[in-house]
């Protein structure tokens, strides 16, 4: 028995409230059309038949309608759940950014007051903060918006492996990114927008680092270090070792082209030959006016190789000229190779043509690798070998020996002298020569 119910009385609550999408649906049973479907012989007909003969047609279209609305309320918001899941992508890559940056801050300090090569005082406690981090490499040489971009591709890489987003839905969480960054003020300039085709939504793609080309870059730069290491180190250990070291040093200047690649390397390697070579050449003036009878002719091959450098390294021309005049009236018959000419400093403002100045400078350049007092570069390879990694200890001890030639400039090359010409010492016991040890 089925009873029979009006549809006045079931129509509230068929339809729903108004201006709303949810509705009640009702069974609706047409017994007149079932007893007929029943009847024997009577030609079967479907579900959708019998609900066409009992159920009104303005009906069925309202039924339809709602069934559409809530197909599109189903996707709207299954489309704002995966939007805010891209957002909590995007929050999770700025909080560990984040905790990078605040790990950042104390770190570059360190190369903020690394010294600076143009100040008397500040220049005999120069640091590589290179030596401690790549980090810190980028930030000396190429500069703190490079430093920013690889925590963030550190930032993004941690995120993806932890959230598992796919690769179509990254370019949504870069753009949430890039507006999470630039809401608190922060560099994102390496987040780049991609143009949406058609109804897109906004996307970004992250510019990254060329890591292969810097990771070079940062290996040339501690073995670079390690070479200047090795030099000292010979000294520290043999005083009689001054040519030999400012050889290796000159080998590092004239394999690269320091001024180009490395500014900090090229003040720090030419500081110290300039000490070295300015406090020799003021030593054996002494010897030459106060001891006149004590031969120096010994010193000669070094001073020419000197004067080598100093016609072609780029010190300033007002420093080197005078100190050129001074060895040569040291040794009146000192040398230098027939290539090599007195000139102002090898610079770009010379009045020579790019191409020729270029050609000049490696000209002058091969001229210093084929001297015997530089070293062979076959030591380049084997200095490589013994390099440390970069940390705190490699710092350490690149600093420890900058501060030690530099601050005790003069004694070394009292002792280098003394070393090779033991008479000056035995002539004269109380000669200006007999100057403290630089320990």
């Amino acid at each position: 028995y089925m009873p029979w119910i009006a549809w006045e009385d079931v129509r509230a609550n068929a339809m729903g409230q108004e201006r709303s999408h949810a509705s009640a649906y009702v069974l609706v049973y047409a017994e007149a059309a079932h007893l007929a479907a029943r009847r024997p012989g009577a030609p079967p007909r479907t579900a959708e038949a019998l609900v066409k003969a009992a159920v009104p047609p303005s009906m069925l279209e309202e039924i339809r309608a709602d069934n559409e609305a809530l197909v599109a309320a189903q996707r709207v918001a299954a489309q704002r759940a995966a939007e805010r899941e891209l957002r909590c992508h995007a929050e999770e890559i700025f909080h560990d950014y984040a905790r990078r940056l605040h790990e950042w801050e104390p770190m570059k300090r360190t190369h903020d007051v690394s010294g600076s090569p143009h100040d008397v005082n500040a220049r005999k406690c120069l640091h590589d903060a290179a030596l401690l981090s790549f980090e810190l490499f980028l930030y000396r040489l190429h500069g703190e918006q490079e430093v920013f971009t690889l925590m963030l591709m550190g930032s993004i890489d941690t995120a993806r492996s932890a959230r598992a987003w796919s690769n179509e839905e990254e370019g949504r969480v870069l753009h949430y990114l890039g507006i999470t960054l630039r809401s608190h003020r922060c560099y994102a300039s390496m987040l780049r927008e991609r143009l949406p085709a058609g109804n897109e939504a906004p996307r970004c793609e992250l510019m990254p680092l060329d890591m292969s080309r810097l990771s070079v870059q940062y290996n040339l730069v501690l073995n670079q270090a390690h070479l200047v290491d090795e030099a000292l180190e010979k000294l520290q250990q043999d005083r009689s070792e001054l040519v030999a070291s400012v050889g290796m040093l000159a080998l590092l200047w004239a394999r690269w082209n320091l001024e180009a690649e490395d500014k900090f390397r090229q003040n720090e390697v030419l500081l110290i030959m300039s000490a070295l070579i300015y406090n020799t050449v003021n030593v054996l003036e002494t010897a030459t006016r106060t001891m006149p009878d004590v031969p120096l002719d010994s010193f000669q091959p070094a001073c020419e190789y000197f004067l080598l450098l100093l016609h072609v390294v780029e010190w300033p021309n007002t420093w080197k000229s005078p100190l050129i005049g001074r060895v040569q009236a040291i040794f009146p018959r000192a040398t230098v190779p027939s290539n090599v000419r007195p000139s102002s400093p090898l610079s770009r403002n010379n009045g020579d043509s790019a191409g020729g100045n270029m050609g000049k400078v490696a000209e002058m350049k091969e001229a210093v690798l084929a001297h015997p007092l530089t070293q062979d570069q076959a030591c380049i390879e084997a200095s490589e070998l013994r390099r440390p990694e970069p940390g705190q200890e490699f710092f350490d001890r690149h600093r420890r020996l900058y501060s030690w030639v530099m601050s005790g400039d003069e004694a070394i090359a009292q002792e280098y002298v003394l070393a090779q010409a033991p008479a000056l010492r035995a002539a004269d016991p109380a000669s200006p020569l007999k100057g403290r040890a630089a320990h």
